[in-house]
């Protein structure tokens, strides 16, 4: 045994090996024949792979080798999107899809739904069906295009505009390409040099200042002396040094003097602690030379650097002149950084220029405005784009000018010190002009609200987030601009070709990833609307979330408007910001506790709002200057809400009937947590914010107990804090449980939390049975599918899972009571030990799951609620002749089918029937659960049936409770305890004859009185609030006995 596992350990230590020398060049052989067959069907185009690539390619096989290389990151053919059918198969490859014969019918694109294609032939897969509609359609056919895609649309657009698209981003990634190589050409270099002092005027002559060279300095005394050095070390004399002391506290001012005192050339400036730009701008004013150049403390320039870049400049061939960087990397191997680059590369986020290498004309830097003082990071940057802007006479030298200390140990300089998203700051104000947007706010559309959404690298999340809102826009004026930035070319692609055709939508792509608050403030420079929502890109509109942002901020006192974002399974991800004075960062108010818990909170006032969405009047925020994109990831909102305020009075609102769903983690909150963000954020508003938290959390029914360390994500700032609360219990008044402590109650469903979940029976279910125990004095809440787990669940005294499709795990410190009122076969062993309390809706099971599983289940039927299921909705017999609410459940429900099969046309409601029935059989796709009372009583008969499980076990359905509470004649399949219940109110069928016997004869085997009688009785016996007693009985009586489980 132990020679065997020796082999074993031997054989996996080898696999690595073994898949590059074997395995993967099969897997890539097998590639290779896959894109054979479909290139053989003219699946792929060798020029369109060559605009996604920027290569000319000539033939298929060359095609194939770019996509073998290229893995799924470029499309075969401008109508096949690799990644949209990866995304429509659940993340199946896309060539396998393709060629797979059991592969569902799908769309292959944005511009392609095979759905739609009717194949000329029998198609072995989906390749065939494109090949077909390729070879059967011309560049004038309408393309077949998805759900949701902008048309019409001609074959010949789309691949042209596909085309395009992808020409445009292979020349926008060209502008963002490596910046620095790991080689340099020495003896090109060396040619370069001496040609270039060849050529150059006679040498300068003695006592002449040539070139100023500006060198600000801050405590640098151990290294300040080398970098003069190489100044003095130069083979060119006309210079002279400026060293600006920016307030030093060590000796580098007596360093520098020493160094003067031997050299005229050199002098020492003396200034305040300004920061980098005031000291060069210092500098600059005390220079005589008409060309300047610059150099840091702690680099050197090479001896040949000021006679090489001045001849340049001095000729007047150029107006600056910039040379290549060794960097020193600390061990690893040297970077070189030189290029010859545009002000396009530039502003696209590429500095291929260091400011050691740069030699400027005088005048020129006067003429731009010198260095911008309030910028504490990537001032060189923006210098650059300024200059540029002003010349084009700029000459690019191949040699290297400057050796940098780049490593990462090297000493405290600004570009370790300060954040680098002073880097947006800079990109901002350079392709940001504030002045002319401010002039146009007022020609902006009135009405309109312009949708802003930012994405970097992903299209499925922001496609859907677009999706919603031009769902959900009802009446309103909306436009969306999409700002995707560094994203792959199917982000651009994907998204610019689904709304190529709608012109509510624009889609405005960068080259270099940018942050959400400098993608945010280009979008609003590009919309006309007069009210702005920011939109993040894993936020989901819900039906009627517009209008009432709209009509807050039409209030002049609200700067900003925020929905209540929703986490998955609908609990709060953002419903404001509180703020707990100097020593605590901003909170989300009652992030991931559950709606209930905002009751009677909102709609309220806040000093800030967002994290997620946000509308403004696009007036006020462009007063504001936009967001400050020195705050990103978090407290970019907060800080534009709090710079909103007048008097410090809170601006914002969140508006509750406003809805919007919000995926995955809160991203935003945890990176405001790093130490950058917090430090700025409290360098700001320390002073300046309430300490409110307390009386804010107190008024959900919290109270606070203390405060604990702030965890942050990088370097700790030991003082910071974050609040710590409890919920604040009560004794219920009044009632047969008066004197009793108020439990919280948590009711789990599987019902999703998108809207679709709110028509889910069980979702109605747990509103009925929640507000019976509340009218028994209980707190409740309900959580569905996504917020089983939740962080706040520790509030709860009690968790009542309604057993259906969803297992919930046991929370430790509740009572824990499972109801299960569905699918009972589901139901597995542990969930019987892992709760206190066992509930069936059916007697029959309840007997066999205690005997099977050692846990007693108590029998619990299903129950209506009599208030609004009563014979007073409507007169009998007034309705539709026979009625069936429900989906088809992917099978012609046999009740339906029997009913139709003996001659009867029911009425029928539900989503999915289009496969099974006439469309004048269809009465609509949902019923209102407000209608469904009438409806019961108004029809001669509404018909009902079980699943397969539920019939076996004996669960009758909520449905027969509501609809012989309603007075309604009922049509069931045969259960087992449905007489029991139900007397004779309502009729059984299982077979075609039996249907046709029960309908045929129903007023006559069920009058009216017995309608009446039963319904009289079901609702006495069977109401939400006869269930709701039992159960908090029990829990009590539970508790009791077992006071350890007390939370």
């Amino acid at each position: 045994m132990v020679a065997v596992r020796a082999v074993a350990r031997a054989a996996l230590r080898r696999l690595p090996v073994i898949d590059r020398a074997v395995i993967s060049p099969l897997r890539r052989e097998r590639r290779r024949l896959k894109l054979r067959e479909i290139g053989r069907l003219g699946l792929i185009d060798p020029g369109f792979i060559g605009a996604e690539t920027g290569r000319s390619l000539r033939s298929i096989g060359q095609a194939i080798d770019v996509l073998l290389s290229q893995g799924n990151e470029i499309a075969p053919h401008p109508l096949i999107e690799p990644q949209w059918i990866s995304r429509g198969s659940k993340g199946r490859d896309w060539l396998t899809v393709l060629l797979d014969p059991k592969s569902p019918v799908i769309s292959v694109g944005p511009l392609l739904d095979l759905t739609a294609v009717t194949p000329d032939a029998d198609p072995r897969h989906l390749a065939d069906r494109v090949a077909g509609f390729l070879r059967s359609s011309t560049s004038s056919t309408e393309l077949p295009l998805p759900e949701g895609t902008a048309g019409p649309m001609t074959r010949g657009e789309g691949m042209r505009l596909a085309t395009e698209l992808a020409e445009r981003h292979t020349a926008a990634a060209g502008l963002v390409g490596s910046r620095v190589s790991t080689t340099w050409n020495r003896r090109a270099e060396q040619r370069f040099i001496t040609d270039r002092l060849a050529s150059a005027s006679a040498r300068p002559g003695t006592g002449e200042t040539l070139v100023s060279i500006v060198m600000p300095v801050y405590n640098r005394e151990g290294i300040v002396a080398r970098a003069i050095e190489s100044v003095v070390a130069q083979d060119f004399s006309a210079w002279e040094l400026i060293v600006v002391d920016d307030g030093s506290t060590d000796s580098t001012r007596s360093v520098v003097e020493a160094i003067a005192a031997n050299d005229p050339r050199v002098r020492l400036v003396r200034g305040e602690h300004r920061g980098v730009s005031a000291a060069r701008n210092l500098g600059v004013a005390e220079a005589h030379a008409d060309v300047l150049a610059f150099l840091d403390s702690d680099n050197v320039w090479t001896p040949h650097f000021l006679s090489v870049s001045y001849s340049e400049v001095g000729s007047g061939r150029a107006d600056l002149a910039y040379a290549a960087v060794e960097l020193d990397r600390g061990g690893r191997k040297h970077g070189y950084l030189g290029m010859s680059g545009t002000r396009e590369q530039l502003i696209s986020g590429n500095s291929f220029i260091d400011m050691n290498t740069l030699v400027v004309k005088a005048d020129l830097v006067e003429t731009v405005g010198g260095f911008d003082e309030g910028l504490r990071r990537w001032v060189d940057y923006d210098l650059f784009l300024r200059l540029f802007a002003a010349t084009d006479r700029v000459t690019y030298l191949p040699f290297i000018g400057v050796r940098y200390d780049h490593r990462d140990d090297a000493l405290d300089r600004i570009t370790t010190s300060e954040s680098p998203h002073w880097r947006d700051v800079v990109l901002g104000k350079n392709l940001i002009d504030w002045d002319t947007v401010s002039a146009g706010a007022s020609s902006r559309v009135r009405g309109r609200v312009s949708i802003v959404v930012p994405t970097t690298g992903q299209w499925e999340a922001p496609l859907d987030a677009v999706d919603a809102v031009l769902a959900t826009a009802g009446e309103h004026d909306v436009e969306v601009i999409v700002i995707d930035s560094g994203s792959r070319r199917e982000v651009a692609a994907t998204m610019s070709l689904r709304f190529a055709r709608d012109e509510r939508v624009t889609v405005l792509s960068r080259p270099a990833p940018l942050r959400a608050s400098l993608a945010n403030n280009i979008g609003f420079a590009a919309s006309t609307g007069e009210y702005v929502v920011f939109l993040e890109r894993t936020a989901t509109p819900r039906p009627g979330w517009l209008a009432p942002l709209v009509e807050a901020v039409d209030d002049p006192e609200v700067f900003a408007a925020q929905p209540l974002l929703l986490a998955p399974g609908d609990s709060v991800h953002h419903a404001g910001t509180v703020f707990g004075g100097g020593r605590m960062l901003p909170v989300p108010f009652l992030a991931d506790h559950p709606r209930e818990d905002l009751a009677g909170v909102l709609p309220a006032r806040f000093h800030a709002v967002g994290a997620g969405a946000i509308l403004v009047r696009a007036d006020r925020f462009v007063a504001l200057g936009g967001y400050d994109p020195t705050f990103q990831g978090a407290f970019d909102d907060v800080d534009l809400c709090l710079r909103a305020r007048t008097d410090g009075r809170p601006a914002s609102v969140v508006v509750p009937s406003s809805l919007v769903g919000f995926r995955g983690e809160n991203r935003r909150w945890l990176a405001g947590r790093a130490n950058a963000n917090a430090q700025r954020f409290l360098d700001r508003w320390a002073d300046a914010v309430p300490d409110e938290i307390a009386d804010r959390f107190e008024s959900a029914g919290f109270r606070m107990t203390g405060v604990e360390a702030e965890e942050l994500a990088d370097d700790p700032v030991p003082e910071l804090v974050r609040p710590v609360y409890e919920r604040i219990g009560g004794t219920i008044e009044a009632g047969e449980f008066a004197g009793r402590r108020r439990l919280r109650w948590a009711i789990k469903i599987a019902s999703p939390a998108e809207p679709r979940g709110d028509v889910w029976g069980d979702t109605f279910f747990a509103d009925d049975i929640a507000s019976a125990l509340r009218a028994l004095g209980q707190e409740v809440v309900v959580d569905r599918l996504g917020a089983h787990t939740r962080s706040t669940a520790g509030f709860d005294d009690v968790v009542l899972t309604i057993r259906g499709l969803a297992t919930v795990p046991r929370q430790d410190g509740a009572t824990n009571v499972l109801w299960v009122i569905s699918h009972p076969t589901r139901v597995r062993h542990r969930e019987f030990s892992s709760n206190d309390l066992v509930y069936g809706a059916s007697l029959r099971w309840a007997q066999h799951a205690t005997e099977a599983h050692g846990h007693e289940v108590r029998p619990l039927l299903q129950a209506t609620d009599p208030d609004r299921f009563h014979p007073g909705t409507a007169e009998p017999g007034t309705g539709t002749d026979v009625l069936f609410v429900g989906t088809p459940r992917k099978i012609f429900r046999p009740i339906v089918k029997n009913t139709i099969e003996a001659g009867f046309r029911p009425s029928v409601f539900g989503h999915g029937w289009e496969d099974f029935l006439d469309d004048d059989l269809i009465a609509g796709t949902t019923l209102d659960r407000a209608d469904a009372p009438a409806m019961y009583r108004s029809a001669r008969v509404v018909l009902n049936d079980h699943h397969g499980d539920m019939a076996e076990w004996g669960f009758l359905s909520n449905r027969l409770f509501d609809g012989v509470a309603a007075g309604a004649r009922m049509l069931s399949d045969r259960v087992d305890g449905i007489d029991e219940v139900f007397g004779a109110a309502v009729l059984t069928a299982d077979t075609v004859d039996e249907t046709r016997e029960a309908l045929a004869h129903a007023e006559s085997l069920v009058p009216e009185s017995v309608l009446v009688e039963a319904s009289q009785r079901i609702r006495a016996e069977h109401s939400f609030h006869a269930r709701a007693h039992t159960l908090v009985t029990d829990v009590y009586a539970w508790r009791d006995l077992h006071p350890d489980t007390r939370s």
